[in-house]
């Protein structure tokens, strides 16, 4: 998102975002994710209901404008793929960085959704061991972002984030509003962390 709000000519109104995994041609042995990424989806799970109210309770509803919302059934078909909501925390890690850039800076808020689609639906249980990509489809002006990890595992690119973010902190911390719990998108959003990813690993391009 720092990235297209830098590069973007023009007003972002809403941004979406495509993850696309890439099933192996053969089975892999190893499985898809480490026993604490297990350990977190049951915790999520079991407490979903106590996340939710809490939630309303800390994040009241926001005063900001509301930003242009795409429409899109629960599952629904794009470039010959079945797409369905992305099931992490993106879409409000989103939201929590647009409302605080609105409040601090009167930035428009940019409307985000997060979808997901497997090649194969056995990914599920198998670890592919190959890149994911991501593709950021800027509607209005139908133009394209493509996000590119290196290759291995998303928790290597994860890893690779969490260093660059804290190089980032020590080196720009300046660049960075000063205490409380920010978003990314909110405490980076004048740094450059993009570059830095960037030069390590990731490659984010415009197609068209």
């Amino acid at each position: 998102m720092i990235h297209l709000d830098k590069k973007f000519k023009g007003t972002l109104h809403s941004v979406e975002c495509y993850v696309e995994h890439f099933s192996p041609t053969s089975l892999p042995i190893e499985p898809l994710g480490h026993s604490g990424t297990w350990t977190s989806c049951v915790h999520v799970l079991l407490t979903l209901k106590e996340s939710l109210s809490l939630k309303k309770e800390i994040l009241p509803k926001s005063k900001e404008p509301k930003a242009e919302k795409i429409k899109r059934p629960f599952f629904f078909h794009n470039n010959g793929q079945l797409w369905f909501p992305w099931p992490g925390v993106e879409n409000d890690t989103v939201q929590m960085s647009q409302q605080h850039l609105y409040e601090e800076s009167g930035k428009k808020p940019i409307h985000f959704n997060a979808y997901t689609t497997f090649e194969k639906w056995y990914y599920f249980f198998y670890n592919p061991g190959n890149d994911g990509k991501q593709v950021i489809r800027i509607v209005n002006q139908r133009k394209q972002c493509q996000l590119r990890y290196q290759e291995g595992t998303p928790y290597d690119s994860t890893a690779i984030a969490v260093i660059m973010s804290a190089i980032t902190i020590i080196k720009e911390s300046s660049n960075i509003p000063k205490g409380g719990v920010l978003m990314p998108g909110a405490a980076f959003h004048k740094t450059d962390l993009v570059d830095r990813l960037m030069n390590n690993g990731y490659t984010i391009e415009v197609l068209k």
